[in-house]
């Protein structure tokens, strides 16, 4: 009797065991699942609401030329968020003439609840630079990210602007990005303007390519906002789409995604609806088809 009695109760003690390691398992698997469905996806595509769960921070530090300007973003969205760092830009809107491009080339994507600082994003700057009534932006005017008078530090580097081999202090992250600068950094903004048949070259987020150049996306923009007779808009390639503009008009910018999603001041247009049949009697109010051009 004593035997059969312990013979269940190693039987029990056995399943229990290959029972615990099941759940386990199951347990493991299920807290990792949400880490690997977390979507990335390029900046430009977030909505107004995702937009502002995105951080922007720039601070001067002291080159051996000037000013420097390091950023730091903190990413509170749901979402890891990519970014072409060759595509920041300083502009004032009252003067055309002034863009200072980024003096990086390098994408990052930055993760979900993370920050990242990225030392000496602008370079070779003078106070003046940061007097004006300008702002920071990302891709085009539609994206501002900061004003110029905001940027922190510039106070604290004036005493000690012409000791350019003691640089400034600046504000830890959990992240730091050094890449080498490009040649390219201070130039107008009709000469930073690429030529209208440009042809995407970068990756898009999206699976799905329906606009893939300049020529379709002016044309889905003109479609969908029923300026089919305007001759002044163009499309420049940016990574994931193409900026849409007028030369002529400052209030057109927007940006078209590779899968024809249209965002314009943080609504974004389906494709589906940008593409469908208009009734306004203009040149190409049918149906969109992008093979026409």
């Amino acid at each position: 009797m004593k035997k059969k009695l312990w013979g269940l109760l190693v039987a029990m003690l056995a399943f229990l065991f290959i029972a615990g390691c099941g759940a386990e398992k199951k347990a493991t698997a299920k807290t990792a699942k949400p880490e690997e469905s977390i979507q990335t996806v390029n900046y430009q595509t977030l909505t107004k609401d995702e937009k502002k769960d995105v951080e922007f921070k720039f601070k001067t530090t002291n080159d051996s030329y000037g000013y420097a300007v390091d950023m730091i973003v903190k990413n509170d969205t749901d979402k890891n968020v990519k970014f072409n760092l060759s595509r920041f830009m300083m502009m004032d809107p009252k003067d055309p003439d002034f863009q200072i491009n980024s003096s990086l080339k390098k994408e990052i994507t930055l993760k979900s609840e993370d920050e990242i600082k990225v030392d000496k994003l602008f370079e070779n700057l003078s106070k003046s630079d940061f007097e004006r009534s300008g702002s920071y932006y990302y891709l085009s005017k539609n994206y501002r990210l900061a004003y110029l008078k905001d940027t922190s530090g510039l106070d604290a580097q004036e005493g000690s602007s012409e000791q350019a081999a003691t640089p400034a202090g600046t504000a830890s992250s959990t992240a730091t990005v050094s890449v080498a600068p490009s040649t390219l950094q201070k130039s107008s903004a009709s000469s930073a303007t690429p030529a209208k048949a440009s042809t995407a070259s970068q990756s898009s987020t999206s699976s799905q390519r329906i606009i893939t150049n300049s020529y379709q996306a002016v044309a889905l923009y003109k479609h969908s906002m029923a300026l089919g007779g305007r001759n002044d808009i163009m499309a420049t390639p940016v990574d994931g789409g193409f900026n849409v503009y007028s030369n002529t008009d400052p209030s057109i910018s927007a940006f078209i995604a590779y899968d024809g999603n249209v965002a314009s001041d943080g609504d974004v247009t389906p494709y589906s609806q940008a593409a469908k049949q208009t009734y306004n009697d203009q040149p190409g109010d049918e149906q969109f088809n992008p093979s026409k051009y």
